[in-house]
């Protein structure tokens, strides 16, 4: 039987790696980045439904001008459906009527606008 030496760190076994760490390893990168990290200030995230927006470009002018927003955390559109949702930094606010301009100012009208509160 031939010896393999090791230098350096022990290694984990395979099934060990897979079973115990992977698992742990996701569930721990899958609360980076959560808008709310139990800090206690609550935080929200606002739904808009669009009309107007047929291309990639519309895409992009909306999400600059709600980017260029202080209290904006994140934005995310879904061309598909219309709907652009905008993570709130916690603590902050956006009114509704800042938006609605600022989606009027980009050539869109607003259809709906909804509040998803998602302090825990």
């Amino acid at each position: 039987m031939k010896k393999i030496f090791h230098y350096g760190p022990p290694l984990l076994p395979v099934w060990l790696g897979r079973r115990f760490v992977v698992p742990i390893l996701l569930a721990s990168l899958a609360c980076i980045g959560s808008p709310s990290m139990g800090n206690g200030v609550s935080s929200e995230r606002i739904d808009l439904t669009i009309n107007g927006m047929v291309c990639s470009f519309c895409v992009q002018g909306v999400e600059r001008k709600i980017r260029g927003l202080p209290a904006t955390q994140n934005v995310k559109i879904d061309l598909s459906k219309r709907i652009v949702q905008v993570w709130v930094r916690p603590g902050e606010t956006i009114q509704d009527d800042q938006l609605r301009k600022l989606i009027r100012d980009a050539g869109f009208d607003v259809r709906e606008i909804k509040h998803i509160n998602l302090s825990p």
